[in-house]
């Protein structure tokens, strides 16, 4: 009787410090999965690109991409994949700014986090998508993102690199933008 209660403290214990080490609030990290949606950041064609990579060449199943998403465009979506790099000639043609992009890419960044997303930041425009506003759209992207993806290219000066160690995220670097499709893929298959 005397071990039977002793067990039972013991256990007690446990499961109170065990309760104690989770913190207030904790909720698991979302996972990759489908429905998946592509979306710019930056206005580029990177996000049309990254769409062309993914399109599976047997089924021709492709996956969504939205060029201004908004945060209404997330509904239903467990992994959002961000195709980044600033393109001055995009953001004309969209009629807007930096600003206004930035804002609008914040806004969805925020409703994909509110609806547990999975988020992958894709960079596959190489040195060419790179420096000033670019790197500014990348970090803003990789404040919220599970996962970074990258051509080689991209990463010369091992921004990413240093992006995803700040961030405490993975990098995966590969030689080119076909490439980036399996790697994606992957995640998102669960594979």
């Amino acid at each position: 009787m005397r071990n039977t209660r002793a067990i039972m403290t013991v256990v007690a214990l446990a499961t109170v410090i065990s309760f104690a080490a989770i913190p207030y609030g904790a909720v698991a990290a979302p996972t990759p999965g489908k429905p998946a949606l592509i979306i710019s950041a930056g206005q580029s064609t990177d996000g049309l690109i990254l769409k062309q990579v993914l399109t599976d060449r047997a089924t021709k199943e492709t996956i969504p991409y939205i060029q201004m998403a908004e945060p209404k465009d997330l509904s239903g979506i467990k992994t959002l994949i961000i195709a980044v790099g600033v393109s001055n000639k995009g953001l004309g043609a969209a009629g807007i700014d930096i600003d206004k992009e930035i804002s609008r890419v914040r806004s969805v960044l925020s409703e994909a986090k509110k609806n547990d997303c999975y988020i992958i930041l894709a960079h596959i425009g190489g040195s060419a998508r790179r420096g000033g506003t670019s790197d500014q759209m990348s970090r803003l992207v990789a404040s919220y993102a599970h996962h970074i993806i990258i051509v080689n290219d991209s990463n010369e000066d091992a921004f990413f690199t240093k992006l995803g160690a700040e961030e405490k995220i993975s990098v995966i670097s590969v030689e080119g933008r076909t490439q980036v499709g399996p790697e994606i893929n992957k995640l998102i298959s669960g594979k």
